[in-house]
């Protein structure tokens, strides 16, 4: 084999280790989209994902929205990234309210949760703090519209936290 198809295989071999790299890493955050259970009485749309990397930040996140009809969710788990915005707005608990907007800070099964509703909108949303690293913070949004604050809390309870935080923990 002359040098020129020594260094043709060599080119093909190394981007197909690169090519497999970058998949095997640009799948990771489907690893969290069994997370993202099926919720009783509402139709679910298949989840999506990213991950980004560069120096210093890492962020992979899991979505996936959800409509009945009356109302529409989107639940989001993040870890890394904006997650560390959604972890420091819990750590001021702050609990405030007026005609138009309720805000409340809540500790909820061991987890840090912040709820933001929209009186007129009918809509907010829940952040829970799912892995409280200042590194690498994890959390959990439900966003939600045409639902009261206090039904999108119950159904925000149905994922399991406890299993989203272990998950994150271990993640890579």
């Amino acid at each position: 084999m002359g040098c020129r198809s020594k260094s043709a295989v060599l080119a093909v071999m190394l981007s197909i280790v690169a090519l497999a790299a970058s998949s095997a890493q640009a799948a990771s955050y489907e690893k969290l989209y069994g997370l993202l259970k099926d919720v009783k009485g509402w139709e679910a749309k298949k989840p999506e994902g990213m991950r980004m990397d560069m120096p210093g930040m890492k962020m992979i996140q899991a979505t996936r929205e959800y409509s009945n009809g009356k109302g529409n969710l989107n639940v989001m788990i993040m870890m890394g990234g904006a997650g560390s915005i959604g972890a420091y707005t819990q750590q001021t608990k702050m609990n405030y309210e007026d005609e138009d907007t309720k805000m409340s800070f809540k500790e909820i099964d061991g987890f840090k949760c912040h709820l933001l509703y929209d009186k007129k909108e009918n809509s907010g949303v829940v952040t829970v703090i799912v892995k409280p690293d200042e590194k690498e913070p994890g959390i959990f949004v439900l966003s939600y519209e045409g639902v009261s604050d206090d039904d999108a809390l119950k159904i925000a309870r149905e994922f399991d936290w406890k299993k989203i935080a272990d998950k994150l923990k271990n993640f890579e």
